[in-house]
């Protein structure tokens, strides 16, 4: 089969083309460290035969504001010992080791005691000759410190007793770890133990010197007849927390209505009238225990009883039902007073 010109420089142009395509590769991994762990930034490399690393051509970078600027640089298996750039040394000299290229091709920097403002994107970055050229790669490694966020130290609500539609202050303090922490604020009503996301801070900005974020919450709710024995939950969560981190709840609030107590719950009316007339036969019972002679007497039995009925007419007459509202005299629910009459009464 012949080929024609046109074909061998087709394939010469595609065979020039494919040979000058470098085959030097990178590996790096972005790190998660918290209080106490080792940054370990590892650069693993792969290259032909043909491909040459300079003489401190592998370098461990960190971005400064918009530059990356050298760390630290290595040469390749059986060159010079791995060095510090000297703007870096004071900085990492102390508590950094660096371990050159092997036989596993990699070019190690293990920070030992990290400081909050290691966070950050480094880089590694090998210059190397292929085919008669100079030749650059990077490989990105993203840094971050996980810090768990912490039981809020403080939170309060003011008042915690008030009248419906009035307004309250919640205050919640937290650290929130890190990153990207921020504070939630939750209801939780007395019918239902699902709470209700009301109020949600801003996350926090993860700056790279601060290895924690402290932050204050602090706004108003108005409540509504709803509200009544409720309590609020403030809790601490970061982008590492799954769902709602550590929380503190607040005492349940009141409402007050003038001289009435607020019920919400339609069953406790119905309650209370039950226990009314229960204390009612309780009373007549004790009636004619103490009183054996009042119990021959017809007379003096219906006097006790015409006692113990009024009382009770009279409680179920202070029941408000469209309000659910039961009168306080004195400042004392109805029921107690019932059962401090009847006692005197039969004393």
């Amino acid at each position: 089969m012949d080929i024609s010109s046109n074909n061998m420089q087709l394939l010469l142009t595609g065979f020039l083309f494919i040979s000058s395509i470098s085959s030097l590769t990178l590996k790096t991994e972005d790190v998660v460290f918290e209080e106490g762990d080792n940054i370990i930034l590892n650069c693993t490399y792969y290259k032909d035969i043909q491909e040459h690393i300079l003489s401190g051509g592998i370098r461990w970078q960190k971005q400064i504001d918009d530059y990356f600027k050298d760390i630290a640089l290595y040469s390749p298996p059986g060159g010079l010992y791995p060095f510090f750039a000297k703007e870096m040394w004071p900085l990492y000299m102390n508590r950094t080791k660096l371990m050159a290229p092997n036989i596993s091709l990699s070019a190690v920097m293990n920070i030992e005691d990290p400081i909050c403002s290691d966070q950050g994107v480094y880089r590694c970055w090998i210059k190397y000759l292929s085919d008669n050229s100079v030749k650059l790669q990077t490989s990105g490694s993203v840094v971050k410190f996980k810090s768990n966020p912490k039981e809020p130290e403080n939170f309060q609500l003011f008042p915690n007793k008030l009248d419906e539609n009035q307004s309250i202050t919640i205050l919640c303090s937290a650290n929130v770890g890190n990153p990207l922490g921020n504070i939630k604020i939750w209801k939780i009503s007395q019918y239902n133990d699902a709470p209700v996301l009301i109020q949600e801070s801003k996350a926090t900005t993860n700056k790279a010197e601060n290895c924690t974020e402290f932050i204050n919450v602090n706004f108003t709710y108005t409540v509504t007849r709803d509200d009544n024995e409720a309590l609020f939950r403030c809790s601490s969560q970061n982008n590492f927390t799954q769902g709602p981190g550590p929380s503190m709840d607040s005492l349940k609030i009141s409402q007050y209505d003038g001289k009435t107590v607020c019920v919400t719950n339609k069953w406790v009316p119905i309650a209370i009238v039950f226990i009314l007339i229960s204390v009612s036969f309780a009373a007549a019972s004790i009636v004619l225990i103490k009183n054996k002679s009042a119990s021959e007497d017809d007379g003096g039995y219906q006097a006790h009883a015409e006692i113990v009925n009024t009382h009770v007419y009279s409680a179920l007459q202070s029941h408000q039902p469209e309000t659910g509202v039961y009168s306080l005299f004195n400042g004392a629910p109805i029921s107690m007073v019932l059962v401090v009459d009847l006692i005197h009464e039969f004393k």
